[in-house]
């Protein structure tokens, strides 16, 4: 099945044009499948397919072995989203066997998601957000983080695509950049006055270092353009500095973009546009976070409340 799956990560990327991250997350979904086909004990997770040289014949498997499999990730205690991101792998790799005439039934069509909990995001109200950024500028790595925060809150951007920007996607003149989405999806998003002029210190200071600008967007402390955990790492140290009892991520200031453009009364349709939602549905949590701000705004002020 290995071999299999090699040629189902071919096919999503030449011919899918599925992003790396997409291809990767994939093989190594499949590949957990497989081990555990392999390694599963028989009294626990009965296995009806054929297992030779340390690999499984991937025409014997049977929605039974996906079914055992699902019950161990939920025994494992994976929850909701990870079980239903799992289950989506198998299903579009036996999809790709059965369509390709590999097998000649698709054990995965009978496969059911599980009920997925949506939790609301976590967001950052003002005094947050002026807490977080209020740090002297002394050295490089502190223009950088200044600037980084901005452009994170100012454009609502994912980690990754901060991380893959370059500095010839910034077009400061007109206050945009251009960010490669989930999907291979270009976009444009929009920095505002306070991230620009965070930038350009931050760019002064890159110079002073000699580090090139014609590079990543953000480099780390020795002029190389910074990885997501790099990123990750950056807010953790500075929500910590700043006092910040529980920990904030990244995606807290993205959330914390969206709900205040709905807040403000953003169109719904161009807050999605802007977050590079392919789904509108994948938006409208962010709705659920201002109505319950809403509520308790009433709850604290209303006198029947």
């Amino acid at each position: 099945m290995y071999e299999l799956i090699d040629n189902f990560a071919t096919y999503l990327f030449t011919e899918r044009g599925a992003a790396n991250n997409t291809v990767t997350a994939y093989t190594s979904d499949l590949i957990q499948l497989t081990e555990f086909l392999i390694n599963a004990e028989p009294e626990m997770y009965p296995r009806d397919c054929s297992v030779l040289d340390d690999d499984v014949d991937a025409t014997t498997v049977t929605s039974s072995d996906l079914k055992c499999y699902i019950g161990y990730l939920s025994d494992r205690g994976c929850d909701s989203a990870t079980i239903e991101r799992k289950i989506s792998s198998s299903k579009r790799f036996f999809s790709f066997l059965f369509n390709h005439s590999i097998i000649e039934t698709n054990p995965a069509a009978t496969l059911l998601f599980p009920k997925k909990k949506r939790r609301l995001p976590s967001f950052l109200n003002d005094k947050h957000i002026d807490l977080l950024f209020d740090f002297p500028e002394e050295r490089f790595i502190d223009y950088r983080d200044k600037a980084l925060l901005h452009i994170i809150y100012s454009t609502g951007c994912r980690v990754s695509e901060v991380a893959g920007a370059s500095v010839t996607d910034l077009d400061a003149a007109n206050g945009r950049l251009k960010v490669h989405g989930k999907g291979g999806r270009d976009r444009y998003v929009f920095l505002g006055q306070m991230a620009l002029h965070a930038y350009d210190e931050y760019r002064l200071s890159r110079e002073k270092k000699g580090f090139k600008h014609d590079e990543a967007l953000i480099v780390n402390a020795r002029g190389h353009g910074i990885t997501v955990r790099g990123i990750f790492h950056i807010i953790v140290r500075r929500a910590r500095k700043s006092g910040f009892t529980s920990s904030v991520s990244p995606h807290a200031l993205r959330h914390s973009f969206a709900t205040e453009l709905l807040n403000n009364g953003a169109d719904i349709k161009a807050v999605q546009d802007m977050l590079g939602h392919s789904s509108i549905s994948t938006t409208q949590i962010y709705t659920h976070t201002t109505r319950a701000r809403l509520k308790q705004v009433y709850s604290q002020f209303h006198p029947h409340a």
